[in-house]
């Protein structure tokens, strides 16, 4: 028979071994959430880890690209081996227009490629040139410098290219153009004259070839190589210069003009808008004749406002000449149009017309030329880029 003493011993000792048991079933799970817990911070910070790497991996990439692209920006306006030329676009002043572009740019640009000479007064007119395409970005319908630079033979403008062809292409398909049409197109004239005006500057060959149109159909006035600078005010200058057909009596007769001579000129590209031809006699063998004696003729159909307006842009006396004398935006042809909305370029264009290129130049013997500068020729020493941001 088990004593009572003894029973009591063999329970406390069963109690103490289930505790014992108790306390080890812990400890291990213990044990154990401490491992998978350090398994999982392990696991989280090699994530991390990775993560950290692999954006900075990323990081260096797009740091590598965005470098690579641009500095393929920068480095290829001033070599003309970099661009690839598509076709001719026609003759401008001293030189010959191409179609072309680089790799790095969406953008087409005009071209105009001048061979140099020894002439002083060749290297005024491309140096001139470049400082007028410099300060045409401030209006939309003058056409912008984008780069001027040169090889030992040869000077480049890079321009904008204005995809609609010229004012001669689309008289030459219209051959007279509707009066709402014409207003639009000579009050956008209007606008990049008096801005060429404000600076000084008076184109001096202003014509429809030298009338650009953009593939909307806006006007880009172009061509500033016989243009002249610093004409301001009172100021006049000499020099007989420009196309016949379009030249102010003043500058025929060779006496000093300003810029009323523009005036002249925006009034024969009007007429011609109007009627296809020249309010002078034009079948005479001197049209210079019937310029300085004649007064001008229009057809009885053309509307006597537009009459009014050629008429004073026609006077033979360059000081009463309007564009001059007097605001040509406020004569009554205008009335209806808002010189804001003509000026931010909201008023749609009326026609829209694709360059057919009808001009192709497959010899491009400047593409072959070394491309650093001069050293005893330096008509280009002042040249810089132009429009950084194209």
């Amino acid at each position: 028979m088990v004593s009572v003493s003894t029973k009591r011993r063999r329970e406390e000792q069963k109690t103490t071994d289930e505790e014992m048991m108790t306390k080890k079933i812990k400890l291990e799970d213990n044990i154990s959430i401490a491992a998978n817990d350090h398994h999982e911070n392990t696991e989280s910070s090699r994530k991390r880890s990775r993560s950290s790497d692999d954006s900075a991996t990323v990081e260096e990439e797009r740091s590598t690209q965005k470098r690579q692209s641009s500095e393929a920006e920068r480095l290829p306006e001033h070599i003309i081996t970099n661009y690839a030329f598509h076709w001719g676009l026609g003759r401008g002043s001293f030189g010959k227009v191409f179609l072309a572009s680089l790799p790095t740019k969406k953008e087409q640009v005009a071209v105009k490629v001048i061979r140099k000479t020894r002439r002083e007064d060749l290297k005024g007119m491309i140096k001139k040139e470049a400082r007028i395409l410099k300060v045409t970005s401030g209006s939309p319908f003058l056409c912008h410098g984008y780069a001027a630079f040169q090889t030992n033979q040869y000077a480049f403008l890079v321009m904008e290219y204005a995809g609609g062809g010229n004012l001669r292409n689309l008289l030459s398909i219209k051959h007279q153009l509707k009066k709402r049409h014409i207003i639009f197109y000579s009050a956008e004239l209007i606008c990049g004259l008096q801005y060429l005006h404000s600076l000084g500057i008076i184109h001096r060959d202003l014509k429809p070839e030298n009338i650009l149109l953009t593939c909307e159909g806006h006007v880009k006035i172009a061509d500033f190589g016989v243009s002249a600078e610093g004409v301001f005010d009172r100021k006049k200058i000499g020099g007989v210069i420009g196309t016949n057909w379009y030249m102010a009596p003043e500058m025929q007769a060779n006496k000093k003009y300003n810029a009323a001579i523009d005036w002249w000129a925006f009034g024969m590209i009007l007429n011609e808008m109007a009627t296809g031809r020249s309010p002078f006699d034009s079948y005479q063998q001197d049209v210079r004749s019937s310029k300085l004696t004649d007064k001008p003729v229009f057809p009885e159909w053309m509307s006597e406002t537009l009459q009014d307006l050629l008429q004073k842009l026609l006077k033979k006396r360059p000081h009463k000449r309007l564009g001059v004398n007097g605001n040509i935006r406020e004569h009554p042809l205008y009335k209806k149009i808002s010189w804001e909305d003509v000026e931010r370029q909201r008023i749609p264009p009326p026609i829209r017309l694709e360059d057919d290129h009808p001009d192709t130049y497959v010899n491009l013997p400047f593409l072959q030329c070394n491309t650093t500068s001069d050293s005893d020729d330096g008509i280009l020493e002042c040249f810089t880029y132009l429009n950084p941001s194209w």
